[in-house]
């Protein structure tokens, strides 16, 4: 037996040891690496550069607007997809942040173009946030898929999925929301590995959605904003199916590009109280609830070329007295904006409208309401009893919206229709 504390000793490493350690480093980092580098599959190398160049380019985008056009379509089970409406509208990117506004508004907010629109087959968030996903968080997982030939060119494709809760894409049907999965691919030229084509399917759509698919691709190009050169969707297109057959497909172009400079005047936002008003250059007065305007159509709206978004004007028909003071004199111009223009199909078709008036200017001076619709002037087509007036109230973003019913596979509303509106309190800081 060996005594306590004695044993066999450790030996003693080699003081040169140390030494060794550093030669070995400095042989693999000038020799070894060089190599394995070289070796790389030229796909990686390739997917590294894209997702550089790409996180460049989202990075280095200036605060900029374009007008959305949104083009919507819907065919029941089986048969041929045709148009339901056509939508306008300003989307603003500034800081990274999706706002947008009606063509011709004072200012953008900060609601969603769901909540605009409030009806249908929409999306938002197309501009940047899949790329960012894929591009900057490095929220995919990618694969190389190989080589296409398109349009005399070469492309990279390239798979990816990204996980339920790595994902930011929300699923909503009326007021419930689900976050889902996706699945899809991109494309790039090969030769500049700019990207040229976005597109991915929703996978584990929630339980309460009506739709069994839902797809969306995107084609990318470069546009010249101020001085620069900067990549943007070009198109995006959405697709969707339901459980009963029904198809949705929306084609989106985005136009007139240019650098957006913050210009606020006016800003409605979605409290439950009603509007805003914001002080702004010229005197704002904000009309008291109870009141009866009647506005006729400065111009009539025909549905061949008008769209959701597009500007509508009318003229006051008589003074709007607040007991004896006019506070909106005969003659003021009102501005507001078609809301709806849904076409439906079938033996008696018809368009479903939705008017909403927003501000009144006169004399140097502005006025801003909230309005329900009261009383519409006969035209043709239009159906009085069959429907009578609606105002909907369900979201709050419908506040103001005056809906009516028109007949006809194409309609007109002819100048000089007078609408009556009774004011809503408006709520002023």
């Amino acid at each position: 037996m060996l005594p306590f504390g004695k044993g066999p000793q450790p030996r003693q490493p080699d003081s040169r040891y140390p030494l060794y350690v550093l030669w070995l480093g400095f042989l693999l980092l000038v020799f070894v690496l060089p190599v394995l580098g070289d070796e790389l599959p030229p796909h990686i190398l390739n997917l590294a550069r894209i997702q550089r160049q790409m996180t460049a380019e989202l990075k280095r985008l200036p605060n900029y607007t374009c007008l959305e056009t949104i083009e919507r379509y819907s065919a029941a089970e089986g048969r041929k997809v045709k148009p339901y409406d056509r939508i306008r509208i300003n989307v603003a990117i500034v800081e990274g942040k999706e706002l947008y506004s009606w063509p011709g508004a004072r200012t953008f907010d900060e609601r969603s173009l769901a909540s605009m629109i409030n009806n249908g087959f929409i999306s938002d968030g197309d501009f940047a946030a899949m790329a960012r996903n894929i591009f900057v968080n490095r929220n995919a997982n990618i694969t190389f898929v190989g080589t296409e030939a398109e349009g005399g060119r070469k492309l990279l494709r390239y798979d990816f999925q990204i996980s339920q809760m790595m994902s930011g894409w929300r699923v909503r049907v009326g007021n419930s929301y689900g976050t889902v999965a996706s699945a899809g691919s991109f494309w790039a030229d090969a030769g500049t590995l700019d990207l040229v084509r976005l597109s991915f399917a929703a996978r584990g759509l929630p339980p309460f959605s009506q739709e069994k698919r839902l797809e969306e691709s995107a084609e990318y190009g470069r546009v010249r904003i101020g001085s620069d050169e900067v990549m943007l969707p070009l198109a995006v297109d959405l697709d969707g199916e339901s459980f009963d057959g029904t198809v949705h497909h929306n084609h989106t172009t985005f136009t007139g590009c240019r650098q957006y400079g913050v210009e606020t005047i006016l800003s409605f936002g979605d409290d439950p109280e009603g509007p805003v008003v914001t002080e702004g250059p010229e005197p704002v007065r904000a009309l008291p609830g109870g009141l009866a305007i009647t506005v006729r159509l400065e111009a009539p709206i025909e549905s061949s070329h008008a769209a959701v978004g597009d500007e509508v004007r009318a003229i006051v028909a008589k003074d709007v007295k607040f007991g004896q003071e006019v506070v909106l004199p005969r003659g003021a111009l009102v501005k507001g904006v078609i809301r709806r223009l849904d076409q439906h199909r079938g033996n008696a078709p018809y368009f479903e409208v939705g008017l909403e008036f927003v501000e009144a200017e006169f004399g140097g001076h502005r006025a801003v309401f909230q309005g329900k619709l009261e009383d519409v002037s006969a035209f043709p087509g239009y159906h009085r009893n069959a429907v009578g007036f609606v105002t909907s109230i369900g979201p709050r973003q419908s506040l103001g919206v005056g809906c009516f019913y028109v007949e006809g596979e194409a309609i007109r509303i002819p100048k000089g229709t007078s609408f009556t509106w009774l004011t809503q309190p408006v709520r002023v800081p």
